[in-house]
């Protein structure tokens, strides 16, 4: 898996996608996919970090909270400055 991972990544950094403006529909359709996988993940950190015993697990999971709001936020700005970067002439 790691192999096939490693491949895709430098099939990737070899040979980019072109750059295309975000449509409409696909704006919509990623806020939804990644709005509800967002919440899904901090719905499930959210209960580990207030009803788990282990503060051990408690702390990891109040970590891993804010990484996912940091990456989404970083995820948001990249698909901005894509978008941007093909509306260049």
């Amino acid at each position: 898996m790691a192999v096939a991972a490693g491949a895709m990544l430098f099939k990737y950094r070899t040979n980019p996608p072109e750059l295309r403006p975000w449509s409409r529909g696909r704006v919509v359709v990623s806020a939804v996919v990644g709005g509800t996988a967002t919440v899904a993940v901090l719905g499930t950190l959210g209960w580990v970090a207030v009803f788990y015993p282990d503060w051990r697990m408690q702390l990891i999971a109040a970590v891993l909270m804010a990484f996912v709001v940091g990456f989404t936020i970083w995820v948001a700005r990249l698909a901005r400055r894509m978008h941007l970067r093909a509306l260049e002439p």
